[in-house]
């Protein structure tokens, strides 16, 4: 069987954050970022104050048609990836790989 993923991690954060870069790169986002509730950063394609602001802004600034968000559950706690950029990347695809990788 053929390896599609160049780039793999056993650590959950790490594999997280080789997932939104590689999305971020495929849909040309300025940032992609997973969050907790509270709006903190826990996985980024970048990591920085970009990140730290998307994650805690998100759910606001959703309104804004270059803002992209969608809860899911890992664990148990709820949580939000917000991507910014004009092009929309499968947020349902980009959940249902945080949920594989935060429950493997």
């Amino acid at each position: 069987m053929h390896e599609r993923r160049r780039h793999r991690s056993e650590i959950k954060g790490q594999a997280a954050e080789l997932y939104l870069q590689h999305a971020q790169r495929s849909f040309r986002l300025q940032q992609f970022v997973l969050a907790n509730e509270d709006g903190l950063v826990i996985a980024a394609s970048e990591p920085g104050e970009d990140a730290e602001l998307l994650a805690g802004t998100a759910e606001i600034a959703a309104a804004s048609p270059a803002i992209h968000v969608q809860g899911v559950e890992l664990l148990g706690q709820r949580c939000v990836l917000a991507a910014r950029g004009q092009r929309a990347p499968d947020m349902g695809a980009a959940a249902a790989a945080m949920g594989r990788i935060f429950s493997s």
